[in-house]
Formats: structure tokens, sequence, C-alpha cells
């Protein structure tokens, strides 16, 4: 059995894309475990991928589920921080500050990462994020989202 990692940047960087699945390609893939990693250099997802070389049809059918799946939830996750995004940019000119001001980008990625609606006790659970924040921006930002969510 052998180790390899693979960090895939957010937003989505399409080489290590590209290269993890030309990785997967011929391996006999034993299992994969993914986490969201946030840094100061920013949000990257990480994979640990235990393998063996040479793959059969079965590994195949399995890989290629997973790059399925990977894609669907990768997809879905850039729409919920894209629209999560465009409220928080929306909302930071009506109040003449800056994006990063009402909230970074390490809050939207947190808030994206979940796929059920956002609500205050899921902001509150991410980190840096407290009362103030929550009075200041939290209520009006969530009020936004709801509105932009009833126009599409």
């Amino acid at each position: 059995m052998q180790i390899k990692l693979f960090t895939i940047p957010i937003p989505d960087n399409e080489l290590a894309v590209q290269e993890l699945n030309k990785f997967l390609e011929g391996k006999k893939i034993l299992k994969i475990d993914q986490q969201l990693l946030q840094t100061k250099k920013g949000d990257f997802f990480c994979f640990c991928i235990q393998y063996e070389e040479g793959i059969s049809n079965t590994e195949s059918r399995r890989e290629s589920k997973f790059n399925d799946q990977y894609d669907q939830k990768r997809d879905a996750y850039m729409e919920r921080y894209k629209l999560l995004s465009s409220v928080r940019d929306k909302m930071a000119a009506e109040d003449g500050v800056k994006p990063q001001q009402v909230f970074h980008d390490g809050h939207l990625s947190n808030f994206a990462r979940y796929e059920e609606p956002l609500t205050e006790q899921v902001m509150m659970l991410t980190s840096n994020f407290g009362n103030g924040k929550m009075e200041k921006f939290g209520k009006r930002f969530l009020k936004m989202l709801q509105e932009e969510l009833d126009k599409r």
C-alpha cells in the first residue's frame, strides 16, 4: 500500500484537478480521505489517497464514481460560494465598505461548506465570527441572501 496527498485550492485550480485525475488512472484505490483546510494562504481540499499500482474494471468504475461525486460536490460548493460572495459584495457596496470588512473569504468558504440553508447558528459555528459580527452584518446578510434565493 502506498499513500499520496493532493491539495486543491478553492476556488478550483483545473491543473490540480487534472493532476489528481491523472494520478487516479492506473491505480487500485484502497481508501480516500478528504478534508477542507483553511490556511493563511487560502482554503484547500486535501485528499489522502491510499492505493496500489494496477487497476481492474471494478476499480475503474469506483474511480469514475468518486470523480463524479467530487465534481458534483465541488460544483455545488462553488455555486454556494459565488452566491454568498455576490450577496456580501452587494452588502459592502450599500455600506460603502470593502467586502472583506463584511465577511472575509474564509467566512464565506465555511458558510459554503454547509449544504443545508445558512442560519445564524451555522454562522456562529464559524471561526472568528461572534455576536458583534452577527449583529452588525449577519442578520441583514441572511435576509439579503434569502431575497436573492427567492429571486431564483
